[in-house]
């Protein structure tokens, strides 16, 4: 069985309906934001019926420069607990340097990934799991910069790190709605990034 992963109820809608009676497959919404996301994925991990592997899907904002459109989906190359740790004079400090724990990267599938990114041509981009998003252009160049990653995300490292956790293969499959940057910028398109993340995915599993 493959365990599909998301964080906000609109997220799911297209791919549940698209897939109503396939018994290898079953959704579990987690909730938006890393806290909610890593305990109910970790409930439903040990709760409930084994799965092969866990594909994380959902949206993300693409950092401008990063060759992505809004639009587009994309695969997880690998992504990290990007805003854990400390703001000092100096630069940012994540928690790993400062000895409190591990922000990553993790690492999906890597067979699955390059697969599913053949089969869909599809881009494999580095991501960065955030708490507070990059609402305004500096913060987003910052935190591209500082992480050369293409993509920003609420929940996918959080999801990554409790796969890894559990010893469970998993993969990230995101769709770009909006970029990173200042917010009357941004160039939302939430709904139609959706319905080719849908397409995506179905695309994909209806071969299994």
């Amino acid at each position: 069985m493959v365990l599909l992963a998301y964080a906000a109820p609109r997220e799911g809608e297209g791919v549940a309906a698209a897939l109503v009676g396939r018994h290898d497959v079953q959704l579990v919404e987690v909730g938006v934001g890393k806290t909610s996301a890593a305990s109910r994925l970790t409930e439903r991990l040990l709760r409930g019926p084994a799965c092969e592997y866990v594909v994380l899907l959902g949206v993300a904002g693409a950092h401008r420069g990063a060759g992505l459109s809004v639009g587009d989906v994309c695969m997880v190359a690998e992504d990290q607990l990007a805003d854990e740790g400390v703001e000092t004079p100096q630069g940012f400090v994540a928690l790993d340097a400062l000895r409190l724990g591990s922000v990553g990267p993790f690492l999906p599938d890597q067979l699955r990934t390059q697969a599913w990114a053949q089969d869909l041509s599809l881009p494999v981009v580095r991501a960065a799991t955030v708490s507070r998003c990059s609402g305004t252009n500096a913060s987003a160049e910052a935190l591209a910069q500082r992480t050369r990653t293409a993509i920003e995300t609420m929940e996918n490292a959080a999801l990554a790190w409790v796969c890894t956790r559990w010893g469970v293969p998993w993969i990230g499959v995101r769709a770009i709605s909006n970029y990173t940057g200042d917010r009357d910028e941004q160039a939302w398109r939430f709904d139609a990034a959706l319905d080719r993340l849908t397409a995506a995915i179905v695309t994909q599993l209806s071969k299994a």
